[in-house]
Order: structure tokens, then C-alpha cells, then sequence
């Protein structure tokens, strides 16, 4: 009797057991149903606040070893934390620093460098005069000498020559096309790389020269009571002229063209008794000009006590203009602004 009273003791004991780790294992089930409801439901803002994705894995184990120990992991939840929107913009933020630290430091270092030598790669020997001038002109080589110019392919071989005779021959290049003119003389030639294309002899001596990539080319002429700034275009025909007296406009001691040939910045030296000053005016020769005035002038900027004889458009909105104690940084989209002056500290300036 006593063995069977303690034999249905211990089934109760096992039945109430069993019972509690039904009720347990329910009441765990809920609880992880609950949280997922509440992380399933999280906006994007809350997720960025947490800084985590999460995911979500049930697994079913036995509910016990054998040995009566509850060991049950029912639906168990494993977390893997993950960058957020906030992380991703900070570490983004992050390598867009290296990269613009790193290509700073690659221009300074290009900037500061120094060459100790150089390798000869390819010489090609020339015949003629000795006293030559020669610029790189549309991948290949110009060579202009008092007797003529002729245009010259890496390998040494002449693509086309053109004979003249010039006391004091000066040539610009602007993309594939050239000017070789005749300073203080009278005669203007215009060349491609396929050969010529123009030329003229003037009625006053040239003083100075500029072209732009479409052939468009600026004169300087010296005249008896003034100077004659005139642009023609590639086949020589006038465009515009602009008289410049000495009294009321100055010297024009440097001209330059912007690449579409409709800008024009010239430096003017004026003098008034023992005081000089430089104008620096810039002119538009398109409509915009034309909507402006009948001299076609938009701005011009004077400054005292100095003297700028190079004038540049470094692109065709961006002119610089280089001094004796300054370099001048202007903008022309329209109208001339200035942009930045860069004071010199005592140092010279060389051509």
C-alpha cells in the first residue's frame, strides 16, 4: 500500500512539474511574441535610434536533457547589430575627408616638387636658321624663324612651310590656329595646322598680337596720333575697331582675347605729369557689348603707381593680370568683377 501511495505521489509531483513548465514555456511564448510585435512595429526613426537591424530566428530544443532540468529555448531571438542611417552618414562623412585630405596633399605635393634632371626621350634635328622660335601647336611643333614658319610632326618631318621675311617675327597659338606677325612692321600671317589661311599687310607698324581658337585675332597698331586696337577674323576681314589716344585712354602696353574671340582686356599706361597709373579695361565685342555702349567697354579698374604689361584670360570668364607689386584676378562672364588681389611682398615678376 505504501508503495503505491508513494507511486502516485510522485506522478502527481511529475504531473505538476510537467504542468508548470507548460504554463512557463506559454507565458515565455507570449512574452517573445510581445517584443516582436513592439520591434516589427518601430518606425525608421526608432530603428535609427537604436542603431540596429534586427532578425529574428526560432529555434525549437528539447524541452529537457533527462535528468529532470529544464533546458528549453523555445523561440529563441538572435540580434545582429548593423549600422543605421545616422552611422552610415558619419562614416560616408568620414571617407570623403581622407579622399579631399589625400588630393590636397597630392596637389601641394605637385605644387612643391623640384626636378634634379631630365631623360632625352627622341631627338629630331632641324634645318635653317639657328635663331628660332618654337611653340607647341596642336599637339606638334611651330617653328618660326625671320624667314618663315613651318609646322613640324614628332617625328622630324615638315607638314607644310610658308616663306616670308619679317624683321622681328612674334607668333601666339590658340588651339589649331596660329598669327605670325611682324612686330613694327606692317605684314600679318594666319596659319592652321593644315597651312595658311590668311594674311595682310597693314597701313601702320603692329605692336602687338593675340588669336583665338577660332581664328579670331587682335592687332595693336601703332598710329600717328593714337593707337588702333582691331580684331579681324581668320580670313582677315575686319570686326571692330577702337581708337586709343594717348591723352585720354593711355598707352596700351597688353592686349588678350578670350578663347570665343568676343572678350578683349587691355592694360593702358597713363600718365599725368610725374603720377602713372594702369587702366585695365575689358571690353565685349557680342551683343552684351553692343547692348552696353558704342565703345563696346563694360568696366575698367585704374590703379596708381603701377604697372601691368601682362594681361591674360586664363579661361574665357577669368582674367589675370600681373603687376609689378600684384597679380589681379577678375571675372567676366558679362561685366568684369575682381576677384582676388595677390600682393607680390617686394618679389619681381618675370615673362
Amino acid at each position: 500500500m505504501s508503495f503505491l501511495r508513494r507511486n502516485n505521489e510522485r506522478k502527481e509531483e511529475n504531473e505538476k512539474i510537467k504542468n508548470e513548465k507548460t504554463k512557463n514555456n506559454k507565458i515565455k511564448k507570449e512574452r517573445i511574441y510581445d517584443e516582436e510585435d513592439a520591434l516589427l512595429n518601430m518606425d525608421d526613426d526608432e530603428l535609427d535610434r537604436n542603431e540596429a537591424d534586427v532578425e529574428y530566428v526560432e529555434k525549437t530544443l528539447d524541452a529537457s536533457d533527462g535528468s529532470g532540468k529544464d533546458i528549453s529555448k523555445d523561440n529563441v531571438i538572435e540580434v545582429r547589430r548593423a549600422m543605421g542611417k545616422k552611422g552610415r552618414c558619419v562614416l560616408g562623412a568620414a571617407i570623403v575627408l581622407i579622399v579631399v585630405g589625400l588630393i590636397s596633399a597630392y596637389w601641394r605635393y605637385n605644387a612643391i616638387k623640384t626636378y634634379e634632371g631630365f631623360d632625352t626621350v627622341k631627338t629630331v634635328e632641324t634645318s635653317g636658321d639657328n635663331i628660332a622660335d618654337y611653340f607647341v601647336f596642336a599637339g606638334n611643333v611651330l617653328k618660326v624663324t625671320k624667314d618663315g614658319a613651318s609646322y613640324i610632326d614628332e617625328n622630324g618631318l615638315v607638314k607644310w612651310d610658308v616663306s616670308y621675311a619679317m624683321k622681328m617675327p612674334k607668333a601666339e597659338v590658340c588651339g589649331k590656329y596660329a598669327i605670325v606677325a611682324d612686330m613694327n612692321g606692317k605684314d600679318v600671317y594666319i596659319f592652321t595646322t593644315e597651312g595658311e589661311v590668311s594674311r595682310q599687310t597693314l597701313s601702320y607698324d603692329i605692336s602687338n598680337v593675340d588669336i583665338a581658337e577660332q581664328g579670331v585675332y587682335c592687332l595693336v597698331l601703332a598710329g600717328e596720333d593714337g593707337s588702333y586696337i582691331t580684331g579681324y577674323d581668320k580670313d582677315s576681314k575686319k570686326i571692330y575697331e577702337k581708337k586709343a589716344s594717348i591723352d585720354k585712354d593711355g598707352y596700351p602696353l597688353d592686349v588678350d582675347i578670350s578663347n570665343d574671340g568676343v572678350k578683349l582686356i587691355v592694360s593702358y599706361l597713363r600718365v599725368n605729369g610725374v603720377k602713372s597709373e594702369t587702366v585695365l579695361s575689358a571690353y565685349n565685342f557680342g551683343s552684351v557689348g553692343q547692348n552696353k555702349n558704342a565703345d563696346r567697354l563694360m568696366d575698367s579698374f585704374a590703379v596708381d603707381d603701377s604697372v601691368y604689361p601682362i594681361v591674360k584670360f586664363i579661361d574665357n570668364d577669368t582674367i589675370a593680370c600681373f603687376g609689378d607689386k600684384d597679380i589681379r584676378i577678375y571675372t567676366m562672364v558679362e561685366e568684369p568683377k575682381e576677384k582676388a588681389v595677390i600682393d607680390l611682398e617686394g618679389r619681381e615678376m618675370h615673362k
